[in-house]
Parts: C-alpha cells; structure tokens; sequence
C-alpha cells in the first residue's frame, strides 16, 4: 500500500486519509459510495479469496 500520496499521482477521489493507528491495526477509508455488502466491499473482504492484490 502507498500512503504517501501526492495530488500528481492521485485524484482528489483517492487521496483517502489512511494510517497505521499502531502495529497491528490501520485506519482504511474506502470510496464513499462503498458498503460491505456492493460489488466493490464484498472484492476488498475477499481480496485473498479473488486473489487480488
């Protein structure tokens, strides 16, 4: 993951405000239109299933 995010690399869309809160737990913002249960969540909860990276 990238968090060092510029407005030449990124859309103003993607430039979420994402951070490591301690070792074992990160603040995730997704797309606001995104829920768990939409196309794009269920991708993102079962990212190892798909096999995305």
């Amino acid at each position: 993951m990238n968090l060092q995010k510029s407005e030449e690399d990124f859309s103003p869309t993607t430039m979420y405000d994402d951070y490591a809160i301690d070792e074992s737990l990160f603040h995730w913002q997704s797309q606001g239109r995104t829920t768990d249960n939409s196309a794009t969540g269920m991708s993102y909860i079962k990212q190892v299933e798909l096999n995305k990276k």
